[in-house]
């Protein structure tokens, strides 16, 4: 009988400034309103890569897009192709396929973690489970037809205890014809994961992610596994996917450099939605959807069949063109430069250390729904452009985590002038904005601070006209406000006069 998990909701993000200055640890999470902001951030500093160039136009990807979109309508596309990558590869690991990445070092499986990142309520937990509700359901059903016996679990909602899942990993998801542990991980939002107490989710999840062997600690469980006929209690050799989700509300609570340092967060895929008309779900023509629906069922038959045939007459080793190993090398230069460029620390190069792993990974799975076992050029092309948009939502990301006490300060600044609109703000009320007051910081420092956004140009100064004895007053503004106000800089009154 096949399982299935709930449509549930839930995802966001954030920015930082570009000024040099000592890194000290952040304790404090990120604000709602400043990881909202990672979004707008990204659409303005590079546009996306449009979907239609980040996956092949043919075969059980775009096919089960095509059906997602009407199933699925009030979710992105980009939420769609998040989700159901990690679904397939999780198939390329169950039936054994791996990729020759031409290191001279062993064959590499299949992993991806996605994490859907966007407002509450944008579809991100509804892709997530329609992709794993349907592809998996088919896969299934496949199998069991085919052999006759019940079909391998394929999906687990990470629900309950680390131990919880670990015991289920151990005696429901362990291959013995191959010796791996191959399951799909979901959950509705990532965040909830780190307040349950535990202080090693993070450290957890990378082990799954990496393909490290994980023994099981409680005894009641290991008993239990005793008393199931389980004859181990260590999950063995890991080859996980996962789908996670997250909002801006709780996504800021946890996304600290802490987490970031630890690993985790380059470990992730992070699949931002893009904007987009919604439709009403009323008018949807339910012939259209189960048009949809019967023809990706029937290539993700194909695609299965495909596999099988492959696995018994060409094996079940992917390998790059020489070809498409030069594409690689392209796309890995313009990323380490880029990482150059920045002075990114290790959290993000951990990121660029992973792409080449990710888009073989991708891109091999590509291969395999146009028929091949040969990674070409397009396919690596396809699978480069969509990490490069998760790659550069992350860097955002960590941007913004990787800002001292100073550019925090800088940012509540420029927010709180932001939100004064046309009214703009003195010098005196600085003192008394949200992330300013009651942080200790003098008078004398936030002038200073002051003076670096003004000079950077970040916000304006207006001295306005003064209306009796003593010092004109400064008022300050976002440059957007100060040319709809026709203010003039101190620079253009000059050239001016």
């Amino acid at each position: 009988m096949k399982k299935s998990v709930g449509p549930r909701k839930g995802a966001g993000a954030s920015q930082k400034n570009g000024h040099s200055v000592a890194k000290v640890e952040l304790k404090d999470p990120i604000s709602t309103a400043e990881i909202a902001n990672v979004i707008a951030t990204q659409r303005t500093s590079r546009p996306d890569h449009p979907i239609e160039e980040c996956m092949p136009a043919g075969g059980v990807i775009a096919d089960y897009i095509a059906f997602a979109q009407k199933k699925a309508t009030n979710s992105s596309s980009i939420y769609h192709l998040g989700a159901i990558i990690p679904v397939l590869l999780n198939e390329l690991n169950l039936r054994n396929f791996k990729i020759d990445g031409g290191t001279g070092g062993e064959l590499i499986s299949f992993n991806v973690f996605s994490l859907l990142l966007g407002p509450s309520g944008d579809g991100k937990s509804t892709a997530a489970t329609t992709a794993i509700n349907h592809a998996c359901g088919v896969l299934e059903d496949d199998e069991e037809a085919n052999t006759e016996q019940p079909p391998r679990p394929r999906r687990l909602e990470y629900e309950g205890t680390q131990e919880g899942l670990r015991h289920a990993l151990i005696s429901k998801f362990y291959q013995r014809d191959t010796q791996t542990t191959v399951g799909l991980l979901y959950h509705e939002e990532l965040t909830a994961l780190f307040g349950r107490g535990s202080s090693n989710v993070a450290e957890f999840l990378q082990r799954l992610y990496d393909g490290r062997d994980i023994q099981e600690q409680q005894r009641q469980h290991q008993k239990k596994l005793v008393e199931e006929g389980v004859d181990s209690s260590k999950i063995r050799a890991p080859r996980m996917n996962a789908i996670f989700c997250s909002t801006p509300d709780n996504l800021s609570q946890v996304l600290t450099k802490n987490l970031a340092s630890g690993g985790l967060y380059g470990r992730l895929l992070i699949f931002v939605g893009e904007e987009r008309q919604r439709v009403y779900e009323g008018g949807r023509v339910q012939e259209d959807i189960q048009g949809a629906r019967n023809q990706s069922e029937a290539s993700i038959g194909e695609w299965s069949n495909q596999l099988e045939a492959f696995g018994g007459t060409r094996g079940r080793t992917i390998t790059l063109s020489k070809e498409a190993h030069a594409a690689c090398k392209a796309w890995f230069d313009m990323h380490d430069e880029l990482l150059r460029k920045i002075s990114a620390d290790d959290s993000v190069r951990s990121m660029i250390a992973r792409t080449s792993r990710s888009v073989w990974m991708i891109s091999g799975l590509y291969a395999t729904t146009q028929g091949r076992l040969e990674v070409n050029v397009e396919d690596v092309e396809q699978a480069y452009r969509l990490i490069d948009r998760c790659f550069h939502m992350g860097q955002v990301l960590m941007n913004r985590i990787e800002l001292t006490d100073e550019g925090r300060a800088h940012e509540a600044i420029v927010a709180g002038i932001r939100a004064s609109g046309r009214k703009g703000v003195t010098q005196s009320e600085i003192h008394h904005m949200t992330g300013i007051a009651n942080k200790g910081f003098t008078a004398t420092t936030l002038r200073a601070w002051v003076e670096t956004l003004v000079e950077s140009g970040r916000i304006m100064q207006h001295e306005e006209p003064r209306t009796g004895r003593g010092r004109r007053t400064l008022r300050y503004f976002t440059v957007e406000i100060a040319k709809e106000l026709n203010l003039k800089t101190e620079d253009e009154k000059a050239e001016l006069n």
